[in-house]
């Protein structure tokens, strides 16, 4: 009876933490519409309906949209006006150091979205990356709203992309164990052509990798090994090593210094965000500057490590 209670609560609680993010995703895309910003909303119920019962437990607490590239600035600045703040103001970022997507916080009811502009691990520009996962999208129904997700098979990609971004953490393999026993296997395929229209083909096997049946089916859809380590550092989580690989093979002696300069010497935005420190005035800021290249040295080992490791992987 107790573990039927505990069951209970948990799908309560859930419930409840669905019916918060869906509102605040319902606001979100009504005022993203009103200024005329089309939108896609990823994971979330479009996930969670597909692959779970409402008895599952199965809980989201952020709202996660992608808009077209040309779009993004204006995105950002419509969540701006509901009172929602970057949790980096990247204006000031390099482009080669932007993430996939942009948090953005609302204090007052502990509401996040994440903007997306791409998706992680995706080899095409953000542009291309937008059209392709527009093309066959379906339509869910939040309260009385009508709101865009991906098709199936761009959903089957996300999922597979997302357990290889996040070394297969328990939500992430849940969800793609459902989607291996749901999705048939025409679909799959369909993911599989469109995982090599945005040149992810790679980190689309790894994710299948995590599991006995999905590494069954990359076998099957001909998803070869790649020899190239960045989908397998990014599984790894080691940011340092790609951002070492980065450095490494980029084009020219005088872009790799001014790679280096900036990752040791990071605007004030990034250094807030990253730093504690930084945020206790000018002279935390100052700390916080002065540690940073300390810090990014004791990162060296476990990057230059990691980056061996797989290397030696790959020629096995």
């Amino acid at each position: 009876m107790e573990a039927d209670e505990a069951g209970r609560l948990a799908a309560v609680a859930a419930a409840a933490g669905r019916l918060h993010a869906d509102r605040v995703t319902v606001e979100a895309v009504l005022a993203l519409r009103d200024r005329g910003i089309d939108c896609l909303l990823l994971k979330g119920p479009g996930i969670a309906r597909w692959l779970f019962s409402t008895m599952d437990a199965r809980s989201y607490s952020d709202s996660d949209l992608m808009v077209a590239p040309d779009r993004f600035s204006a995105a950002v600045d419509t969540l701006r006006r509901l009172g929602f703040q970057p949790e980096l103001e990247e204006s000031r970022m390099p482009a080669w150091w932007r993430a996939h997507a942009l948090a953005l916080i609302r204090r007052i009811d502990r509401s996040v979205v994440d903007m997306h502009r791409t998706l992680p691990g995706v080899g095409v520009d953000d542009a291309t990356c937008w059209e392709l996962l527009l093309r066959g999208r379906e339509a869910v129904t939040l309260g009385h709203t009508r709101v865009w997700i991906p098709g199936k098979p761009a959903r089957l990609v996300h999922c597979a992309l997302h357990t290889a971004q996040h070394g297969g953490e328990w939500r992430d393999i849940q969800a793609l164990e459902r989607a291996l026993e749901l999705a048939g296997e025409d679909t799959w395929r369909e993911a599989a052509r469109l995982a090599a229209e945005l040149r992810c083909r790679p980190q689309f096997r790894v994710g299948l990798e995590y599991l006995p049946a999905g590494l069954a089916l990359a076998e099957r859809l001909g998803l070869e090994r790649s020899g190239a380590i960045r989908p397998r550092l990014m599984a790894r989580g080691t940011a340092p090593a790609l951002t070492l690989l980065d450095i490494a093979t980029a084009h020219g002696l005088a872009r790799r210094a001014a790679m280096v300069a900036r990752k040791l010497a990071p605007p004030r935005t990034f250094m807030l965000a990253w730093s504690p420190l930084a945020r206790r005035g000018k002279i935390g800021l100052a700390a916080a500057y002065a540690w940073r290249p300390v810090w990014v040295a004791t990162q060296l080992p476990r990057a230059l490590r990691a980056i061996a490791e797989e290397r030696a992987r790959r020629r096995q």
